[in-house]
């Protein structure tokens, strides 16, 4: 891979973290400096990531990391996207869940809804001839873990029960 082809994956992949927004803060985690490292591998990305607080509650974590890990995998020559976020107490259920979750370009039918020819059978983990030729700009929200399964309680809903 050229330089000039990893620059351009590299723009790509900063325009898709930028699209990801914190939902507690609701401002971008590339305006809020949580991005540690990219590393891009021909294919395959590995982003090194830390949330705003050892703290932050597991299910905004985990949807910002799943979110990095379902965007990044639109970008064109990107087949693989393992995250790793640090210094949070859930660091490592989230890492485990999110680069264990579905890839769609190693999936006949992806998440394009439309099964294209030459796509490899499902099972082909691993396999180097999975190739998409679809691209989005849409932010996926495919957060598929209930706060239970984070191991904490949903946030609670605000109320505005100020006396008159």
């Amino acid at each position: 891979m050229s330089q000039q082809e990893i620059k351009q994956k590299r723009v790509k992949i900063f325009d898709e973290l930028s699209k990801i927004v914190d939902p507690e803060i609701d401002m971008s985690i590339v305006e809020l400096e949580l991005i540690d490292e990219v590393d891009i591998s021909d294919s395959d990305v590995k982003v090194d990531l830390h949330l705003t607080s050892p703290f932050c509650p597991a299910i905004y974590g985990f949807k910002i990391c799943q979110d990095i890990h379902d965007n990044l995998l639109m970008v064109d020559g990107v087949d693989d996207v393992k995250v790793n976020v640090s210094n949070h107490f859930m660091a490592e259920q989230i890492n485990q869940q999110v680069n264990n979750s579905p890839n769609p370009k190693k999936a006949a039918g992806g998440s394009q809804g439309a099964s294209q020819a030459g796509e490899p059978a499902k099972g082909t983990e691993g396999s180097d001839s999975a190739s998409a030729t679809t691209s989005s700009t849409t932010t996926v929200s495919s957060t598929t873990a209930s706060a239970s399964q984070l191991g904490e309680s949903p946030p609670p809903s605000s109320s505005t029960d100020a006396p008159q």
